[in-house]
């Protein structure tokens, strides 16, 4: 008993964040629902054909007509092999809520001991501990995160959850250069590659690491203590020892880099040297990329990216109700109050004394992340003096407006990350002005001169600093713990049907094609009603069927499925039922999965539906509708299935 009670007495903190994020868990899942909606994976529904395609990932045969990777498919191999793993004691639809419940907790476990372990070292025991506990909560509890999961999507959870294990690991080995030291960068690096399923993320993290290690050489940090002439015997020595040691380290970490990321990596480099033209010139981003950008813009001031409020926020929806409002709503209506933005700005600006607080006390460690929170902001801040103008020149570069279209996904993370090493700076500083149980002050003058006039070296006004900055975060989110962490239509509860279909297709030939239907757009973007509840998103059902599915989610990476759309449409619009089904058979189709829960809000009479009947129905020679339909079965009167040309 005295054992655990010491072991709780040392590990406080740590339980600390556990107890807050415990909370958030148990405020914000939903029984009986899939976590589930706009971009999603859902390898859960059949981990086997799952892990097949992240292991021979460089080709996607599911996708339409198969077609060359684009994205790191083979990113996800990790992270699907332990959620395998998991679901022998998860119920399926809580997988994915498991998933990201599991990343919220690394990213403010992992931030903690980045903090305490290296940033804050050179502090107080007494400021580190609570500097780095105050570092976890912001960064748990800022607008960055909150936008980030609230429309959860794999890559960018495993990059907040693991960005700052990274770091972590990289500081790691830079001071103890060891074998065991390497192997646990080896380890998290394996565990973060799920990051690259968006390989633009996986970007952002290779440029912070770059900036960060090269501030590390250029502090000159060089993993040993010096004495205190080495100011002197840095110019009495050949500087090139110093360089070569630090130059192998950084060589050696970029090499573990590479050779962890490679499977995937190399795959995506391919696709961008080779097909990158299909993407940039896919219907839908002609049509999203200028849009999207010119979204990111309108919360591109610095009063949006000081509070890193996005273009969420304005983003609008069809709801459960009926009527169309903010996906954001509720967020949207808390910060009506000005209060609550207020704090926002408070916690913005004690960040930034952070930073002046890291620059008195000489931190190092602190200040390496500058420049990667410059860099970071500077992509927020798109429409802020000083900001836009480098904006303006790096969007003219090839590709770049097309990599970084969502500016705002992509380095949100990575500021609210360096906003939180800060911000446990500021804490950090403050409270190590005080004594504590016979500890020293601060040694900087310059520090305790913000604190001489002032009677602050109470336990009680210590205790209650402590505490309203340690609170003031959850305070400005405090609607996470009303279950407001996720987007309420992504709480789905899918119909029993799809998982019926799922099961038929596992007896079926797995060198079938299915076309699904309608198909009312060329956004591969679907709108379903069940019911009560609404459901918006890419799409899910290839994550539990084999067979390849023609879907419009996959065109933006294959000019011929892209074709296909085009041609079935006009054959569907036009009503013209032996092209119809000379294009089903150009394209080698022999499924039809007919969903009358697809919607198409604001113009219903796109989805075409009795005219698509009429076309299955009519006495053909090539779709044997009537002879197979029953045998094909039909699972619900608003989700058929049609077998095509006797297969």
């Amino acid at each position: 008993m005295k054992k655990i009670k010491q072991l709780i007495i040392k590990n406080w903190s740590v339980i600390a964040i556990v107890i807050i994020w415990f909370g958030i868990v148990l405020t914000n899942f939903s029984p009986n629902t899939f976590l589930s909606g706009w971009d999603n994976l859902h390898s859960e529904f059949n981990f086997s054909i799952n892990l097949k395609r992240a292991l021979f990932a460089s080709w996607q045969e599911y996708q339409g007509l198969g077609l060359l990777g684009g994205m790191g498919h083979g990113a996800d191999l990790f992270r699907q092999i332990l959620l395998w793993i998991s679901s022998l004691v998860l119920p399926v639809n809580f997988i994915r809520y498991f998933f990201h419940f599991s990343m919220l907790l690394s990213g403010s476990l992992g931030i903690y001991f980045l903090l305490k372990d290296f940033v804050l070292e050179k502090y107080s025991e007494f400021g580190k501990k609570w500097g780095a506990l105050a570092g976890a909560i912001f960064y748990l509890f800022n607008l960055g995160t909150l936008q980030s999961f609230y429309l959860a999507w794999e890559a960018f959870s495993v990059h907040f959850g693991f960005l700052p294990w990274l770091f972590w690991g990289v500081f790691k080995y830079l001071r103890e250069p060891s074998k065991k030291n390497l192997l646990i960068f080896v380890l998290i690096n394996i565990l973060a590659v799920s990051q690259g399923y968006v390989a633009t993320v996986f970007l952002v993290y290779v440029m912070a690491l770059g900036l960060v290690l090269a501030g590390y050489v250029a502090l000159g940090h060089s993993g040993e203590e010096r004495s205190d002439d080495s100011r002197i015997r840095f110019w009495m020595r050949p500087v090139t020892a110093g360089l070569t040691r630090m130059t192998r380290k950084v060589l050696i970490i970029f090499l573990i880099i590479f050779c962890v990321n490679a499977f995937w990596l190399v795959p995506n480099l391919y696709f961008v040297f080779n097909d990158v033209g299909t993407n940039t010139g896919a219907k839908m981003n002609l049509m999203a990329t200028e849009d999207n950008l010119l979204r990111n813009k309108e919360y591109g001031d610095f009063k949006n990216s000081a509070l890193l409020k996005g273009f969420w926020f304005e983003n609008v929806e069809l709801q459960n109700n009926g009527s169309t409002d903010y996906i954001m709503g509720d967020w949207v209506n808390h910060f009506q109050n000005p209060y609550f933005s207020g704090i926002g700005y408070m916690l913005f600006g004690l960040s930034v004394l952070g930073i002046i607080f890291s620059l008195t006390t000489k931190n190092k460690k602190a200040l390496v992340f500058l420049p990667v929170l410059l860099l970071a902001f500077t992509f927020l801040a798109n429409d802020t003096i000083g900001f836009f103008s480098l904006n303006k020149i790096l969007y003219k570069l090839p590709l770049f407006s097309q990599i970084f279209r969502f500016p705002f996904t992509k380095f949100s993370i990575l500021t609210a990350f360096c906003l939180a090493v800060f911000y446990g700076v500021f804490i950090s500083v403050i409270l190590s002005c005080f004594r504590h149980s016979g500890e020293e002050r601060s040694d900087d003058s310059r520090i305790r001169f913000w604190m001489r006039s002032s009677p602050v070296g109470g336990s009680l006004t210590r205790m209650t600093i402590i505490l309203f900055f340690i609170l003031l975060p959850i305070i400005f989110l405090y609607p996470i713990f009303q279950g407001k962490l996720f987007y309420v239509k992504e709480k789905a509860k899918i119909p029993a049907e799809y998982f019926l279909v799922f099961d038929f297709f596992k007896n079926q030939d797995k060198n079938t094609r299915i076309a699904n239907f309608p198909q009312p757009t060329f956004w591969g973007w679907t709108n379903y009603n069940w019911g009560n509840q609404l459901y918006s998103g890419s799409g899910f059902l290839w994550y539990g069927i084999k067979q390849p599915i023609l879907d419009r989610a996959f065109d933006v990476w294959s000019k011929q499925n892209e074709n296909y759309y085009w041609e079935i449409s006009y054959a569907l619009y036009s009503k013209n039922r032996e092209l119809f089904e000379n294009i089903l058979e150009k394209y080698q189709v022999n499924w039809l999965l007919v969903d009358g829960n697809v919607i198409n809000p604001g113009a219903e009479k796109a989805l075409f539906l009795e005219e698509l009947e009429k076309l299955l129905m009519a006495d053909s020679s090539q779709l044997t509708a009537n002879s197979n339909k029953q045998s094909a079965i039909s699972y619900k009167q608003k989700l058929e299935l049609v077998q095509t040309f006797g297969k």
